[in-house]
C-alpha cells in the first residue's frame, strides 16, 4: 500500500496551495516539482504541468516525453507553445481532465486527484469518490468558499440573507476632521 503521488510543475504557489487544500485523502500526495527536476517525473503516475508563461527547454521536453514513454500520464495545462502539446490523454479521459483543470475549484481538483488514484494509478484501497466536473460560468460571484458559485448578484444576495450574513442597517463610522 502506497500513496498516489501527483507531480505539479510550474503552477503558481497559490494554485498549488489550493490543490493541496482540496485534497482530502491521506493516500494522495501533491508534490511540486521544479522544471530542473523533470528527470524525476517518471516516478509519478501523473504529471500536471503548466505550459503558460514558462520556458521549457528542449532537454526538459525530452524528459517529459521520456516520462510519458515510461507510463507517466501527462497533462499540460494552458500550453501557449505548440511544442508543449505533450498531453498523453485521449478521448473521454482527456475531456474529463480538461474540464476539471479548466474550471479549477476545490471540488474539481479533489475529483481529479481521486480519479488519478483510482483510474490512473490503479489503486484498489483507500479510494474516495470523484464526480462530474463542476463547470463554472464565464462570469460569476463567489463566496469565501470557492465551491459556492452564483450566476447573478441576486442569487448571491439571497444566499447571503439566508445565511444570516446580511445586515439591514449599514454600519456607520462617524468621522470628523481634526482642527
Amino acid at each position: 500500500m502506497s500513496p498516489t503521488k501527483i507531480a505539479v510543475v510550474s503552477f503558481p504557489g497559490f494554485t498549488v496551495e489550493k490543490m493541496m487544500r482540496a485534497n482530502t485523502s491521506k493516500w494522495i500526495k501533491i508534490e511540486p516539482l521544479e522544471l530542473e527536476d523533470l528527470n524525476k517525473l517518471s516516478r509519478y503516475p501523473l504529471g500536471l504541468i503548466r505550459g503558460h508563461g514558462v520556458h521549457i527547454s528542449p532537454e526538459q521536453l525530452d524528459q517529459i516525453r521520456e516520462a510519458s514513454e515510461q507510463g507517466t500520464r501527462i497533462y499540460i495545462a494552458d500550453a501557449t507553445n505548440p511544442e508543449y502539446n505533450l498531453t498523453n490523454f485521449e478521448g473521454k479521459a482527456l475531456d474529463y481532465i480538461t474540464d476539471l483543470m479548466e474550471n479549477k475549484g476545490s471540488a474539481n481538483f479533489r475529483s481529479l486527484f481521486n480519479y488519478t488514484r483510482s483510474q490512473i494509478d490503479k489503486k484498489k484501497l483507500f479510494l474516495q469518490p470523484y464526480g462530474k466536473a463542476v463547470i463554472l460560468p464565464d462570469d460569476y460571484y463567489f463566496h469565501m468558499d470557492d465551491e459556492l458559485v452564483f450566476d447573478t448578484i441576486d442569487a448571491y444576495e439571497k444566499y447571503y440573507r439566508e445565511q444570516g450574513f446580511y445586515k439591514k442597517e449599514p454600519h456607520v463610522l462617524p468621522c470628523s476632521p481634526e482642527t
